[in-house]
């Protein structure tokens, strides 16, 4: 009986000392963190632009919508978008067979009235001498004056008769050489060399005198961006004005200064339009970007969007506090801004902000001081620890 009781009693000891045993090794391990390296930097607030955004696009110097002078068909085009064309190539051909049938129905009826006026002339001559003959005669009264008068009539009837053909003969030539000319107009040539942008019509298709039918454009006359700016700012902007562009398929910001301001405001936009020469820049007309419009200067603060992580529809960084413990916090970013010395440029954010190492706005959950993770954000999770 003692015996057993004293094996019970170790055995309950031995028990309570692997519990403690295990206890203690499960706070040991909790109190361990991962450890990992990584890049970190301190958040700093700059002065940056306070910008107006402006959509436009890319325009040619040298663009011009060629538009049918007459109506009909269109017979060929011989060119497609994007072609480039040679000055005098032949574009496009309108069918003439109306034209033409109208210029030969003018030819006809004017020989049939020269073949009158060709049969008038034997009765005009007539009567022209047999009117001499009779005033020969009044004059020696011969005849009375009924008789003179009724061959005075005769014969004014026929003069007047002949400036009739003639006047209807001319006309008819008028209107003829005006269809010749028309015919011209049925055959489009390319004015001067360039690149077709816009094919507007196919054969087959009835057009009228000022329908559009191709858009030519010369690159070499150069390119501007075209923005339309809020009148509000009509009074304040001059040409020479520091503007950013964001042209969104070259994906870079550029410094620029206006080069045209159009003081004339659009009834229907409230708008007026500004202009910057991009001839120098890589771009095609039809980009589109964005004009930013300095309007303020502010302190902000802005981070590397490399340190930017994304969950869902939620941007957040890593914080590193003063025990060099990690932790995940979001955040609220506003606009993308590229650095280029001591000047920001404002940009349109978008996938490519990593590898081209724009900086962004933060709004909310950062302060000036605070540590942030730059670099192996892959690795970091809330609570891990920074190698020192």
């Amino acid at each position: 009986m003692d015996r057993g009781w004293r094996r019970g009693l170790l055995g309950g000891v031995f028990a309570i000392s692997l519990l403690l045993v295990g206890c203690g090794g499960k706070k040991e391990r909790a109190v361990e963190r991962p450890r990992v390296q990584a890049d970190t930097a301190r958040v700093k607030a700059y002065e940056i632009p306070m910008v107006r955004e402006f959509p436009g696009r890319v325009e040619a110097r040298g663009e011009l919508t060629l538009a049918s002078k007459v109506a009909g068909y269109v017979r060929e085009v011989r060119v497609e978008e994007g072609q480039r064309v040679k000055k005098g190539q032949l574009l496009l051909i309108l069918d003439d067979k109306d034209v033409r049938a109208r210029i030969r129905a003018l030819e006809e009826t004017r020989k049939a009235l020269e073949k009158q006026k060709a049969a008038l002339a034997s009765r005009l001559a007539y009567a022209q001498a047999n009117f001499r003959r009779y005033a020969l005669l009044l004059k020696e009264k011969a005849v009375t004056q009924e008789e003179f008068d009724k061959v005075r009539s005769q014969y004014q009837a026929l003069v007047e008769e002949e400036k009739a053909l003639e006047y209807r003969i001319k006309g008819i030539r008028s209107q003829t050489q005006a269809l010749a000319q028309t015919l011209r107009y049925t055959v489009i040539r390319a004015p001067y060399g360039g690149v077709v942008t816009a094919r507007r019509v196919d054969p087959g298709t009835y057009v009228s005198p000022g329908t559009p039918l191709l858009t030519l454009e010369s690159p070499g006359a150069g390119y501007w961006f075209v923005a339309q700016v809020d009148e509000a700012y009509l009074s304040r902007l001059k040409s020479g004005e520091v503007v950013f562009l964001y042209i969104k398929p070259l994906g870079e910001a550029y410094r620029a200064r206006l080069d045209r301001v159009v003081p004339w405001v659009n009834p229907h936009t409230g708008g007026f339009k500004v202009k910057v020469d991009v001839s120098s820049f890589p771009v095609r007309s039809g980009m589109f970007g964005k004009l930013y419009l300095v309007v303020d200067k502010a302190r902000r603060v802005l981070i590397p969007w490399r340190a930017v992580v994304r969950r869902g529809n939620l941007d957040a960084v890593y914080t590193v506090d003063q025990g060099n413990v990690v932790h995940f916090r979001i955040i609220r970013t506003g606009r993308s801004y590229k650095r280029a010395g001591n000047e920001w440029m404002p940009v349109a954010t978008s996938q490519e902000a990593l590898r081209r190492g724009l900086w962004v706005e933060v709004l909310g959950g950062l302060d000036p001081g605070e540590r942030l993770v730059v670099s192996n954000l892959d690795e970091m999770r809330e609570g891990v620890s920074l190698e020192r």
